[in-house]
């Protein structure tokens, strides 16, 4: 039976991200050297556990609901089949107010700084991130939290953050030493 080419899912605590750890260290002990691991982050009004607004059940899962016009599957589109590359869907409580999850996607960044720490003390190796809107302040704010290294390159879709606040990010060691593709559009003008 081949193995489950589901992403690993980790969800943002309050002590830190959920996840299986253990499924997530037999994922990487099977995963061919070469392969990327890239922890996808979804942006505002999502929320895990919100019917259809769950990251896990739409744009971060394999096989999103045929009937949701909105959710195309960011795994299958990326090749994260567990075997050719791994994901991690990360999802956080983005369904509220813009400047609440503004304030939440912030305090996010330390459990994707977590799962960075986690996979490279496991398999030595580096992540990389996609992140859209909201998403992108989450993948920015883990860079004050990580050492140069267990990030490789971000690439950000219409990132939501300051430019200040990005720049700060990019000066740490963490964001001096990785590869950051933005994707730029007028949607968070």
């Amino acid at each position: 039976m081949p193995d489950d080419p589901r992403p690993i899912r980790a969800d943002a605590g309050p002590r830190g991200p959920v996840l299986d750890g253990e499924r997530l260290r037999r994922k990487l002990d099977s995963l061919p050297p070469e392969a990327p691991v890239v922890v996808m982050i979804h942006g505002w009004r999502y929320a895990p556990g919100f019917a259809r607004d769950c990251p896990h059940g739409s744009i971060l899962s394999m096989d999103p609901p045929p009937d949701d016009r909105r959710a195309v599957s960011w795994p299958r589109h990326l090749g994260l089949d567990g075997t050719n590359g791994l994901g991690i869907a990360l999802g956080w409580n983005a369904k509220c107010d813009p400047w609440r999850a503004h304030l939440r996607a912030g305090w996010t960044g330390s459990a994707l700084a977590e799962i960075a720490r986690m996979v490279h003390s496991h398999s030595a190796r580096t992540i990389q991130v996609i992140a859209h809107s909201m998403g992108a302040r989450v993948a920015l704010s883990a860079l004050h939290d990580l050492a140069p290294g267990q990030i490789r390159r971000m690439i950000l879709l219409a990132a939501a953050e300051t430019r200040g606040r990005t720049l700060s990010a990019l000066a740490t060691p963490a964001g001096r030493a990785m590869e950051v593709i933005n994707v730029t559009t007028r949607e968070n003008d």
